[in-house]
């Protein structure tokens, strides 16, 4: 369909664009082609915009990917060795990023190694040949104090596990396993 001099037309004769550019020249004269010329440079123009668009649209649909994935990473809890590690490079990843503890890439990095956090807590025991030394660390770790336990024990006896001069009944290893949540083997002299 071909517009001439205000009518439409259907005749649109010549295959290549150098004969349909002569053919218009002549139909519409100089002022038609002018017109001509003008709307294949807005169409070229239009064409190099939705290219751009499509690249601005991949571009987005790969942002808007790693911000689902760090967005995962941030709340979903890690499920196996292989999720953590992802996670640790993850965290590597961001702290770069980040130029103070406020920064956006900080406070993702948080995230993750708080997900990371509880995932080692409740899969990665570490091993200690001590009663002593498995109570301290996770008192340590975990801030607690020898009063916070005296529904367990009393300060003196939690005293005298620490210094190695008691061990724990059976009662006390089941206890401060609930307390920490961690399993009783935890405690457990040699036993990991």
């Amino acid at each position: 369909m071909v517009l001439l001099k205000g009518r439409v037309s259907d005749d649109w004769s010549g295959s290549s664009t150098l004969h349909q550019s002569v053919s218009l020249f002549f139909r519409w004269g100089r002022a038609g082609f002018r017109s001509f010329r003008m709307m294949v440079w807005i169409f070229e123009k239009y064409m190099i915009l939705v290219e751009g668009i499509s690249a601005m649209f991949e571009k987005l649909n790969d942002q808007v990917a790693s911000s689902a994935r760090l967005l995962s990473a941030c709340h979903e809890k890690i499920k196996d060795d292989s999720d953590l590690k992802d996670r640790m490079a993850l965290i590597d990843e961001l702290y770069p990023h980040a130029d103070s503890e406020d920064h956006a890439a900080a406070r993702f990095a948080e995230l993750v190694a708080d997900r990371v956090y509880e995932y080692e807590t409740e899969t990665v025991l570490v091993p200690y040949s001590y009663q002593s030394q498995a109570l301290a660390f996770l008192m340590d770790e975990r801030g607690i104090k020898q009063k916070d336990l005296s529904a367990i024990a009393t300060q003196s006896a939690i005293s005298e596990i620490l210094n190695d001069k008691r061990k724990m009944t059976v009662a006390q290893v089941k206890k401060f396993s609930e307390f920490f949540k961690v399993p009783a083997e935890f405690f457990m002299q040699g036993v990991v």
